[in-house]
Order: C-alpha cells, then sequence, then structure tokens
C-alpha cells in the first residue's frame, strides 16, 4: 500500500512537471511569437507615429537627437527624406556654389514639414517662392526637427548649421517652444521624461511585444498622454470647436493659458535662447528673421487670443530682432482658400504655401 501511494505522488509529480514544462514552452512560444510579429510589422513605430530610426542621439547639451543622415522612412502618410547632411530635403553640398544665397531655416515639426510630403515643407516652398521672384539664386536648407524648442534650435546652429555657410537665417516659432525637448530613450523614443530615459524596466529597452503590451493596457486606463491632455480639453463653445478633437482644444488652451503671463523656466529658456540666436547671428554676420507660426484656434476663431503673437513680437523689440507675425496673412486667407492646418499647431499644404509667400515678401532685399 506505502509502494503504491509513492507511485501515485511520483505519478502526479511527473504530471505537474510536465504540465508546468508545457505552460513555460507555450509561454515561450507565445512571448516569442508575439516578440516577432510586433517587430516583423513594425508595430510599434506605426503606433507611435514616429519611426525610431528616423533619430540619432547625440552628447550634445540642449541638442539630444538629430535626424540621422542618408535616411528615407515612410512616417504614417508622408515619407521623409534624409541628405547625407542631415537635413530632410534633397542633396546639397556642404558649402554652397559662389552667387547662391543660403538660408538656413531652424524650428520644430511646423517647420520641418509634419504630415507633409517634402514638396509641400515650409522650406521647400520659400525656396521656389524665393526664386520666382528672380534676382540672387536661393536655396533653403531644412534644419529643422520634431520636437525641438527654442534651445535646441540654438545648439543646432552652433553644432551643425554653421558649418553649412548659410548667409540667412530664418527661426520658425511655433507657441509650443517653451515646452522642453524630448531625449531618446536607449530603444529610441521620444520622451520628455527624464526618469524614462534611464529608469525603465529592462524589458523596456529590449522587447517590443513587452512595450505593446504596455502601452495597450495604459491605453485601456486612459493613460496615454493624449488622452490625459483630452480630459482637460473644455467643452466646445463655438460651432468651430465642436468639430476639433478634444486634444486640439487641448493643446490650444493650453498655450494660451501660458502666454496670457508666461513665466517660469520655459520661458526664460526662450528669452536665453533668443538672446543666443542674435548674438551668434551678429557675430557671424547673418541676418536672422523670426517667423511666428499661429495656431489653428487664431485662425478660425471669430474672437482669437492674440497673447502668444503679443509675447513674442515684445521679445523681438526687446531683443531688437526682425520678426515677422504670420497670423494676419493666415487670417486673410482663411475663408477663401479653406482649412489651413491639419491639427492645432500644423499648417496644411495650403497654410505653408501662405507661410512661403508671407515670408519671401518679408525676406525681399
Amino acid at each position: 500500500m506505502f509502494a503504491g501511494a509513492v507511485q501515485r505522488l511520483r505519478a502526479r509529480g511527473y504530471t505537474a512537471i510536465r504540465v508546468a514544462l508545457g505552460i513555460l514552452v507555450s509561454a515561450t512560444i507565445f512571448l516569442a511569437t508575439g516578440e516577432l510579429l510586433t517587430r516583423q510589422l513594425a508595430v510599434i513605430d506605426r503606433l507611435n507615429g514616429i519611426p525610431r530610426h528616423l533619430y540619432l542621439a547625440t552628447s550634445i547639451p540642449d541638442l539630444p537627437f538629430v535626424l540621422r543622415p542618408e535616411n528615407t522612412v515612410r512616417v504614417r502618410n508622408f515619407t521623409v527624406h534624409v541628405n547625407r547632411l542631415g537635413l530632410r530635403g534633397p542633396e546639397t553640398t556642404k558649402i554652397p556654389p559662389a552667387g547662391r544665397r543660403r538660408i538656413l531655416a531652424l524650428g520644430d515639426s511646423v517647420v520641418y514639414g509634419e504630415g507633409l510630403e517634402e514638396a509641400d515643407s515650409f522650406p521647400t516652398l520659400l525656396e521656389r517662392e524665393l526664386n520666382v521672384r528672380g534676382g540672387e539664386a536661393s536655396e533653403v536648407l531644412n534644419g529643422a526637427a520634431p520636437g525641438y524648442n527654442t534651445e535646441s534650435e540654438l545648439a543646432y546652429l552652433r553644432e551643425v548649421g554653421l558649418a553649412l555657410a548659410p548667409s540667412e537665417l530664418v527661426l520658425g516659432v511655433s507657441l509650443n517652444d517653451f515646452t522642453p525637448t524630448p531625449g531618446l530613450t536607449p530603444f529610441g523614443f521620444l520622451t520628455v521624461d527624464s526618469a524614462e530615459r534611464s529608469h525603465l524596466p529592462w524589458l523596456s529597452n529590449h522587447s517590443e511585444f513587452y512595450m505593446l503590451v504596455r502601452w495597450l493596457i495604459a491605453y485601456g486606463r486612459g493613460g496615454l498622454w493624449y488622452q490625459r491632455a483630452a480630459r482637460q480639453a473644455k467643452p466646445p463653445t463655438t460651432p468651430f470647436e465642436e468639430r476639433w478633437p478634444a486634444i486640439d482644444r487641448a493643446i490650444a488652451m493650453m498655450h494660451k493659458r501660458f502666454y496670457a503671463a508666461p513665466s517660469g523656466p520655459g520661458w526664460e529658456s526662450v528669452r536665453r535662447a533668443l538672446a543666443g540666436l542674435r548674438n551668434l547671428a551678429r557675430a557671424r554676420g547673418l541676418q536672422l528673421s523670426v517667423v511666428i507660426f499661429p495656431e489653428k484656434d487664431q485662425v478660425e476663431l471669430p474672437e482669437p487670443n492674440h497673447d502668444p503673437q503679443r509675447q513674442w513680437l515684445a521679445l523681438c523689440t526687446e531683443f531688437e530682432l526682425r520678426c515677422l507675425d504670420l497670423l494676419p496673412a493666415f487670417a486673410a486667407a482663411a475663408a477663401p482658400d479653406g482649412p489651413l492646418f491639419q491639427d492645432t499647431q500644423h499648417p496644411n499644404a495650403a497654410g505653408m504655401r501662405i507661410a512661403a509667400r508671407a515670408v519671401a515678401d518679408f525676406l525681399r532685399p
């Protein structure tokens, strides 16, 4: 009897071990298959909206990343080609040929051309507008990248842009330029949270399937950044706002609230960087023009908030800079040209054509 009991216990132990091994093997196959499919289908980059291999991390202070040279990627519904100099746009020489007017456009995702094909980006359209006006042949380089703020644009000019020998600079101002520039995690994701760049779980920087599951859980809980921001949006009060997604209303509200009385580290970084851009341009004998892009609510609402433009124009006066406010040009064209924006901040192709014409007139000798 005792021997039979021992045999039954052994049999149960073997069964438990076989079940455990089966579960372990099944889990391993499931996780490996999930990882393989997530990587093969580029699920993370599709959901993130920005392919990670578009960026190259740097160790330069205030310039956490640049565009990866000699790279062509498909980003959602548009294509980005980065030339060998690390600029979005066609190939060109490091030094301009004699007799060519070279303008370096600095900025963030607006100047870079987020959501637009290269032919519809601001630098490309500005170059076209300048050349159809005659005079010296002009070339406009796209020195912008999504996520840059004014400090990053200064660092880019100092570390990269000056070597391209521009004769003029155009600084494209977006109304979120007071926010920090994101950095890259070891896995290539952009984040403004410094802790996420160094203290994420090990799997976050090695497993795409883990990141997918983590994002899905966060999405189900409403914890992704755009879900949190959308909850802060005020209810629409006009027929115009009713057509906007909640995230657009939330971003517009956040920016206008800041510019009612700008202060804090973000505004101090803007002031410091703008002074640095002015001083560097003067030291190198470069003309610097500041161009302020409006946001959608400022163009479409019947009684828009102009506080951001007033604050930036005041800075231009204080620092003795040539400054162009694009809001009047956008407002004048809004009705006949139809929608001019893709979202709160980013003009569409029609909006960029308006910006390019206005800036070309502003830059005319």
